[in-house]
């Protein structure tokens, strides 16, 4: 997985994630209000690792995760704990940006992960031996696609197309996003947002968190 953008509108923040996967991974559950660690998060379930790629926690800081650091990598055949889990451990803390970076994540897989806390966005990875963070601006629109699934040059192509997306929808809607997430693209199914390679890999679903000062929704 995945593509992500992140989209501020005054108030509110849109983060939305279109979940790339192979075809043969369950059907993850839908979004739902449940506690993980004695703490309460709102997050879509993967039954197959039991922990999640995107969360709002209760104190309203939200995270997605994203497959991959900065290029892609060989995968180890076992790894200590999921990035599914290691997310969930991540989200349920109430400082999540301090958490990852106490966590070890010794054998561990390497990922992306977006921090939206009250007045700061984060970029976090984990490149399988050391972590990266990058603090980033939360009043402007961002996009990022999965190491794992996406060249340099496919990710600066779907940024391309964010750009040009941006611009002819200066404040857009969650509808016009989920479009966005929806159709963008060239017509190559193998990168088009909505994404399909044979029958190994394909878009599973497209996630919308939408986060405001006192509450926040997912779809």
């Amino acid at each position: 997985m995945c593509t992500v953008t992140f989209v501020p509108a005054g108030d509110k923040i849109m983060l939305t994630s279109s979940r790339d996967e192979r075809t043969t991974r369950a059907t993850a559950l839908p979004p739902a209000v449940k506690e993980w660690r004695g703490k309460k998060i709102m997050y879509p379930t993967d039954p197959q690792s039991g922990g999640s790629w995107i969360g709002v926690n209760e104190h309203g800081h939200a995270a997605v995760l994203l497959n991959g650091a900065f290029n892609n990598h060989i995968p180890q055949t076992n790894y200590r704990l999921s990035r599914g889990r290691i997310f969930m451990d991540i989200i349920s803390n109430k400082q999540p940006s301090e958490q990852f970076q106490k966590l070890s994540l010794f054998d561990i897989e390497p990922f992306t992960l977006i921090i939206v806390m009250t007045d700061e966005v984060w970029d976090f990875r984990w490149d399988g031996l050391q972590k990266h963070s990058s603090p980033l601006e939360k009043d402007l629109p961002h996009i990022w696609s999965s190491a794992t699934l996406y060249d340099p040059t496919h990710k600066a192509e779907r940024e391309t197309w964010f750009s040009d997306f941006l611009s002819k929808n200066p404040t857009p809607s969650e509808q016009d996003i989920l479009h966005f997430h929806l159709a963008g693209g060239n017509g190559d199914p193998g990168h088009n947002l909505v994404m399909q390679r044979g029958d190994v890999y394909a878009t599973a679903s497209i996630t919308r968190l939408s986060i405001m000062d006192d509450s926040a929704n997912m779809y």
